[in-house]
């Protein structure tokens, strides 16, 4: 059987599946084999060549169809656009009339062509498809970062299959014979490579299914399972009855030193955290052993650090190989690994004061009341403060019950002045069950300083 056609340096150049082997599971539907991926491929790449579009945005949440979709597009030679943002308006704001549609949702105007999956399984002209001129074929990610407006971040699929080459060539002992569920989406680099693309072609079973809560995590859960996730949800596995896994990712923010100790004690393993962005690709990685574990880089990965502290990366995950300047400060230790010391853009300017937005979150976490904090800068410009909002542990609960909110709060603040100066201690707060945070676990800006605005 005909498979993909990759580029001759990959790993998984040569790498055959069985025909009845298992691409991807759910509940429902039971096993999809390679024969019926690679049929299923095939039929949209057809109806793809139908249309004379160069580029095709793709809206599909179901993992499976949009593997299918993903390879169909570069197997007809066309380019991809992922957008990160799927409200109706964000999605009408992408259509162009040298674009295509392929969606599994509501259909929307102003697209050249419009292909809804999944396709009728009938009026398929062969279940092989090939994909030539890897550095040739375009991916573009649409993402926002932590803030800011969209960015579009262009890839070459070369690039992807280089970095899914190097989690093999790290992790693929380790996952190997596994099926792989996943809480976060494909629509973001991330959950990209390793909820679709690592799994696809290593030959591990995904879950075509995005679980949203710890309970569903814990249920699917077993030696044989790898699970891709983020801190926003590994936070909550805390006091959950003990399962087991084979191994558990982590990316799209920092992972608490607690919350990790929580996933081993839980599920038995550590996560493996991700460092990294949509524009530089993977950095570094580590398991949090200790408190203080520092982030050790991928092996394709070199860095250097700006006289300001600014991490700039060079990888093989973009084209051409640059440098890039990240908004990361970072510190040295040794050759090859580094401690994150907090975004550069959030050295916010109080009373004449530089205040790290970062270290006050950290010694907010650190108070008993507190179990996660977020900060965001209000008030004028010429006069900013800080606005701090809290989930709290059960004694925050049972403090916040016993003093009142405004007792509760000043005392709060007097904990604070012990390691803070008075310039960096929150001016307002905002108790919550939950931080918000978006669709890769990501804190959602806007929804914090709306909280305030009640």
């Amino acid at each position: 059987m005909t498979v993909i056609i990759v580029a001759a340096e990959c790993k998984f150049s040569h790498h055959l599946h069985a025909a009845e082997s298992v691409v991807a599971t759910d509940l429902n539907g039971g096993d999809i084999t390679w024969r019926m991926f690679c049929q299923d491929v095939a039929r949209v790449r057809d109806a793809i060549l139908d249309h004379a579009v160069a580029e095709w945005v793709l809206y599909i949440s179901d993992s499976y169809d949009f593997a299918v979709a993903f390879c169909a597009v570069l197997a007809s030679g066309k380019s991809l656009f992922l957008p990160g943002n799927v409200q109706p308006e964000a999605l009408s704001a992408l259509a162009a009339s040298e674009r295509g549609y392929l969606h599994d949702g509501e259909a929307m105007p102003g697209f050249a062509a419009t292909i809804s999956l999944p396709l009728d399984a009938h009026g398929a002209s062969g279940n092989t498809f090939a994909v030539d001129d890897v550095d040739g074929l375009r991916i573009t990610l649409l993402t926002s970062g932590s803030t800011g407006l969209p960015k579009a971040v262009t890839k070459s699929f070369g690039n992807l299959l280089t970095e899914v080459c190097v989690l093999e060539e790290m992790w693929g002992d380790v996952v190997r014979g596994s099926r792989v569920v996943a809480t976060v989406t494909h629509r973001h680099i991330y959950g990209l490579l390793f909820r679709v693309l690592w799994p696809l072609l290593a030959g591990n079973p995904f879950d075509r299914r995005l679980l949203v809560f710890p309970e569903e995590v814990l249920a699917e859960a077993g030696p044989d399972t790898v699970v891709i996730s983020s801190p926003a949800l590994l936070k909550l596995v805390m006091g959950s009855a003990a399962k087991t896994c084979r191994a558990i990712f982590s990316s799209g923010g920092l992972l608490p030193y607690d919350a990790a100790v929580a996933c081993r004690n839980v599920i038995g393993f550590l996560p493996v955290e991700v460092f990294g962005s949509t524009e530089t690709g993977g950095v570094a990685w580590r398991q949090q052993f200790h408190p203080d574990t520092p982030w050790t880089l991928f092996p394709s990965v070199n860095v250097q650090i700006g006289d300001d502290q600014s991490l700039i990366v060079q990888t093989p995950y973009v084209t051409p190989s640059v440098p890039l300047v990240t908004g990361d400060a970072v510190c040295a230790v040794g050759d090859r690994q580094f401690v994150w010391q907090g975004r550069m853009d959030r050295i916010v300017k109080i009373a004449e004061k530089r205040i790290s937005m970062a270290e006050v979150e950290r010694v907010l976490g650190q108070c008993e009341w507190v179990q996660d904090a977020a900060v965001v800068v209000l008030g004028e410009p010429d006069h900013p403060v800080l606005g701090a909002v809290v989930v709290l542990t059960p004694a925050g609960h049972l403090a916040l019950e016993e003093l009142g909110t405004g007792r509760f709060r000043l005392q709060l603040r007097g904990v604070l002045r012990r390691w803070l100066e008075p310039a960096a201690i929150p001016r307002r707060y905002r108790e919550v069950e939950v931080l918000p945070v978006n669709a890769q676990g990501k804190l959602e800006q806007q929804a914090l300083c709306t909280l305030f605005a009640k």
